[in-house]
């Protein structure tokens, strides 16, 4: 029973990263076009660092597209701990 449980927490955790990367790219779309509404607000520095570290993994939504490529990049960073979350 105990592998079991291990082996449903690891997958509880699979999907906890993927909505997790799927969360990034819905949240650098919305700050890019809040920022793009409100020219005058500019984000705080530690926001604009992890959007500047996003687009350079992840082009801007313009159009529909197919997302499942940067979904497994984010994963990825996701995984090596790309980015610092406290300083």
């Amino acid at each position: 029973m105990g592998t079991i449980a291990a082996r449903d927490c690891l997958r509880v955790l699979e999907l906890t990263e993927q909505v997790a990367a799927a969360l990034l790219i819905a949240v650098r779309q919305g700050v890019r076009l809040r920022c793009k509404l409100n020219r005058s607000v500019a984000p705080e520095a530690t926001l604009k660092k992890m959007m500047d570290a996003l687009g350079a993994d992840i082009a801007e939504i313009e159009e529909d597209r197919r997302l499942e490529p940067d979904l497994r990049l984010l994963l990825e960073r996701i995984r090596e701990r790309a980015w610092t979350l406290y300083e």
